[in-house]
């Protein structure tokens, strides 16, 4: 149950990616390594913006070498405060595990369901699998340099075409609209 509370925008998109972080800890901890994991909650933000066309956490992803991270100052505090709290820990093997019940307080049923949906097809991917998953998104994609935010608009570019719902009559969107920034980087993609 979603509990509303006067919390400034800045403040909810942490405490809703907290609330990722947690779930996923507790509930798909194989081997859930820091890269792995902040895949785990990109691929959770884009596949729930491609169903809903909204934002799951609001928090910014980013590219980086490594892939699509959320911004470093939003999930270090997040984590962190899950750490400093006791609701996960991070093992001698360097991997987190969820050790204590939290409170989900921002997150809503159909939320977590789309968590445990994105989940279920991704979490028994090795490090090296999701992490070559993630480079090879048009989200990530889309980005050109290091740092840049990335465009959640691009995933009407994936190959699945959509939401899975409907498969054999789905359309993209018709009235997609992109920034021209994004439009000279697909453009590249394409040509390229």
């Amino acid at each position: 149950m979603l509990i509303l509370m006067s919390i400034s925008k800045n403040q909810l998109k942490k405490e809703r990616l907290k609330e990722v972080i947690w779930y996923i800890c507790e509930n798909y901890n194989q081997q859930l390594y820091e890269t792995k994991l902040w895949k785990l909650a990109f691929f959770c933000d884009t596949d729930y913006f491609q169903k809903y066309e909204k934002p799951l956490t609001e928090v910014a992803y980013i590219k980086n070498k490594r892939g699509p991270t959320p911004v470093y100052n939003i999930a270090k505090e997040a984590i962190g405060e899950l750490i400093e709290n006791g609701y996960i820990v991070k093992a001698d093997t360097g991997a987190y595990v969820a050790i204590k019940e939290y409170p989900l307080q921002y997150l809503e049923a159909t939320q977590i369901d789309a968590i445990n949906t994105t989940c279920d097809k991704y979490y028994k991917l090795s490090v090296n699998q999701i992490c070559t998953l993630a480079h090879r998104d048009p989200v990530y994609l889309a980005a050109e340099k290091a740092n840049e935010v990335l465009d959640f608009s691009f995933v009407a570019y994936r190959d699945d075409g959509g939401n899975g719902e409907n498969e054999e009559t789905e359309e993209l969107p018709k009235d997609v609209t992109f920034s021209e920034k994004a439009q000279e980087s697909l453009l590249r993609m394409l040509t390229a």
